[in-house]
């Protein structure tokens, strides 16, 4: 008995626990109050922006190329004999001026063959003079036989002696281009420099056996040298350039410079003209640029200095970077002006331009809105457009990804961002 009644004492216990705890959620849920809702702020995407100005600039095309000889000869005798004097700059790096002597050739047989010449043109001419006497002589004859009606025009012509008279001119003129022949023959046994240059190569020596078919020296001119450069086809209506879309002498002026031991030389230069082809590399339009005087020898006050023991070079009397010329094969910095843009421009970097021709402004409400925009110009570093973008207007230069038009944005730089520099 007294078990049951512990058991009914233990089911009662756990019916009264529950009913306690249903009663206090009850309790406690009636109580509850509920959270006040807020409603959750769109920040938007984090965007950096500069703000694009009008360009003004002057354009040019930048470029890079190798020194080139504009004119570049290998002397070659016309004539074969000894070589018996040889001048003593006809070495590699030897400079001459327009018609200097470079080498003479044995010129003994030539003058006897002029002599030779001149005596045959004396004895052709002496052999027409003579001819006319005989020709005086046969007429003079005819008018005193008097002239046979039946006697046809070549049986007179024998009998004044025309063609023998004709035979003897044609023996004159013969022996003259003969004599000339000779006497050029003569004359070409000393050669001169056609233009000035200096000595690229040399292969000759005093006493040596030469022919016409030996190769003595490479010279290259010195009163100019070429840079031919790539450039974009695209760029070429920009640049003058003569014998496509302009005069001779009025091609765009350029600027060529290299740094030669931490020294900036720089000389003017000019195109000159377009070459047929394309760049078998990057498919571009080639053009030379030409330097007037690159080694500075047509400019007066520029002395060698040559330091001795007793008498050092001073910082002074040292050739100053001005001075530094221009030599052959140099890699060098080439910057050719461009027309001015007659059409007002904006100026965007180029890392702003997307799908190549669209751009992301930070617009209104910060909200993005996508413009296409027309570019007229591109550089390295950045591009000219002149519609799609407004001066003053924030263009987003880094990069969002699912960018959607009338999507929230921030700014990460600056409320008035920052403008383009010079290119």
């Amino acid at each position: 008995m007294n078990r049951v009644v512990q058991q009914t004492i233990r089911v009662l216990l756990v019916v009264a626990v529950l009913g306690a705890g249903g009663a206090a959620f009850v309790t406690l849920t009636k109580s509850r109050v509920e959270p006040t809702r807020k409603p959750t702020e769109e920040r938007g995407a984090l965007v950096e922006v500069i703000k694009v100005e009008a360009s003004n600039e002057k354009l040019a095309v930048r470029a890079q190329g190798s020194v080139t000889p504009a004119q570049r000869v290998v002397v070659m005798p016309e004539v074969g004999g000894r070589v018996v004097w040889q001048s003593k700059e006809l070495v590699p790096g030897g400079r001459f001026k327009r018609g200097q002597p470079l080498v003479r050739i044995d010129s003994k047989d030539y003058a006897l063959a002029a002599r030779q010449q001149e005596a045959a043109v004396d004895r052709a001419r002496l052999e027409l003079k003579l001819e006319k006497s005989r020709k005086e002589i046969a007429k003079q004859e005819w008018e005193i036989i008097g002239e046979d009606a039946n006697v046809s025009s070549e049986d007179r012509a024998l009998a004044l002696r025309e063609p023998q008279l004709e035979v003897a001119k044609a023996a004159v003129e013969s022996a003259e281009s003969a004599q000339a022949q000779a006497n050029l023959a003569l004359g070409r046994t000393a050669l001169s420099a056609p233009f000035n240059a200096i000595v690229q190569s040399e292969n000759v020596d005093v006493g040596q056996l030469v022919s016409p078919a030996s190769q003595l020296a490479v010279l290259v001119g010195t009163d100019a040298y070429w840079v031919q450069v790539s450039v974009p086809v695209e760029q070429l209506a920009w640049i003058d350039v003569p014998g496509l879309n302009a005069k001779k002498g009025e091609g765009s002026a350029a600027r060529v410079w290299q740094e030669v031991g931490g020294e900036h030389v720089e000389r003017p230069g000019q195109v000159v003209r377009l070459l047929g082809d394309l760049d078998p590399v990057g498919r571009m339009a080639r053009v030379l640029v030409e330097i007037d005087d690159p080694l500075r020898l047509k400019e007066n006050g520029h002395r060698k200095v040559v330091p001795t023991k007793e008498k050092p070079a001073t910082a002074e009397a040292l050739p100053s970077a001005e001075q530094l010329p221009f030599l052959i094969g140099a890699y060098v910095n080439v910057e050719v002006e461009a027309r001015q843009i007659q059409v007002p421009v904006v100026e965007i970097p180029r890392l702003a331009l997307r799908d190549g021709a669209h751009v992301y402004v930070y617009g209104a409400g910060n909200k993005l809105d996508v413009r296409k925009v027309d570019i007229v110009w591109r550089s390295e570093d950045s591009v000219l457009v002149r519609s799609g973008v407004k001066p003053g207007e924030l263009v987003i230069t880094s990069r969002l990804a699912g960018a959607v038009p009338g999507m929230r944005l921030r700014k990460a730089a600056a409320p008035d961002g920052k403008a383009l520099g010079k290119r």
